[in-house]
């Protein structure tokens, strides 16, 4: 059996919304929870070798945003809190974090990268694929934006994972997949159709959530571990997990 590969693909917020707590708290919204599940939770299982994946537009964005000139005194202080630490910006931070999680980092450019990144992994090595950030019921959104009053939403044609896209892919990334590794998770907002898609084209196991996650949770006092937490976000969540091989 090859090495396996844990891959986590990281989406990321554009600029700031305070209005939108729920999936703009910080910069680090969809970075933080890995890091406590990595720490706390040992989430990477004997045999496996974590990956963190991560959408490197929306966190240029963000860095901009945040170090303008204009910038509010709680985006100041996250600017003077990179520049504490002696890195450049988010993505220089998420970089050094990837490292002391013993994960290998890698920025994405364009969404088609992370299927173009699995395409060259050997076959059978990729164990499982974790998602956090952003998301609807038509795919992975990479880059949050806002509309109107505060609607959360993301560029379709260029910062998206639409759902149609894992069946298109398949004959480049299917072999690559391990038939009895842990299950697949989608963490973000109405997932459940793109793990139910994963499932039926892969035929491996799945999960993402009905409908809301809501990631203020994260620093919230809780007894509950990080990514259970996530997952039972709000009563209406809805997390569910489609088996492998089932349709």
């Amino acid at each position: 059996m090859p090495s396996l590969n844990f891959i986590i693909l990281i989406g990321g917020p554009g600029k700031i919304a305070s209005c939108d707590p729920a999936h703009d708290q910080t910069w680090k919204n969809y970075i933080a929870p890995i890091q406590v599940a990595v720490r706390k939770e040992k989430i990477v299982a004997p045999g496996e070798r974590l990956h963190w994946w991560v959408y490197a537009p929306a966190y240029r964005e963000r860095w901009d945003d945040d170090s303008k000139a204009r910038a509010t005194q709680t985006q100041r202080k996250e600017v003077a809190a990179i520049r504490a630490l002696h890195a450049n910006d988010y993505l220089d931070r998420i970089q050094r974090a990837a490292s002391g999680a013993g994960a290998s980092f890698k920025a994405l450019e364009k969404p088609n990268d992370f299927w173009v990144e699995l395409g060259k992994l050997p076959d059978g090595s990729v164990s499982r694929v974790w998602y956090i950030g952003h998301a609807s019921m038509d795919g992975l959104m990479l880059k949050l934006i806002h509309f109107g009053a505060c609607s959360p939403g993301a560029d379709r044609d260029h910062d998206m994972i639409p759902l149609n896209a894992i069946r298109k892919n398949e004959p480049l990334v299917g072999r690559k997949l391990y038939r009895h590794g842990q299950p697949s998770k989608f963490l973000g907002c109405t997932t459940r159709a793109f793990a139910e898609q994963w499932r039926n084209v892969f035929k491996l196991t799945a999960e993402g959530a009905t409908a809301k996650i809501d990631f203020s949770v994260t620093n919230r006092p809780s007894k509950v571990e990080i990514i259970e937490r996530l997952e039972k976000s709000e009563p209406t969540t809805g997390w569910t997990a489609f088996p492998a091989g089932a349709q």
